[in-house]
């Protein structure tokens, strides 16, 4: 089992959200690269359902953006 770190452990990555300083980052590396930076290094410290809250998750419920059963 991955253990929770940081504040994943104290709020839950339920109430997390990843992003960046865009454009300002730019300078220094892409928005994938971004991404792919915190995704790659947080595996093993981080469970990867909540590395998937954090990066989409929690934002897709948030915003009601839940794929609806269609009929």
């Amino acid at each position: 089992m991955t253990p929770r770190v940081g504040i994943v452990n104290a709020l839950g990555s339920d109430r997390l959200m990843w992003g960046t300083d865009m454009p300002n980052v730019e300078r220094f590396c892409t928005y994938r690269q971004t991404l792919e930076t915190f995704t790659v290094h947080c595996v093993g410290l981080i469970a990867d359902a909540d590395i998937a809250n954090i990066v989409g998750g929690t934002a897709t419920r948030l915003f009601g953006l839940e794929a609806k059963p269609r009929g």
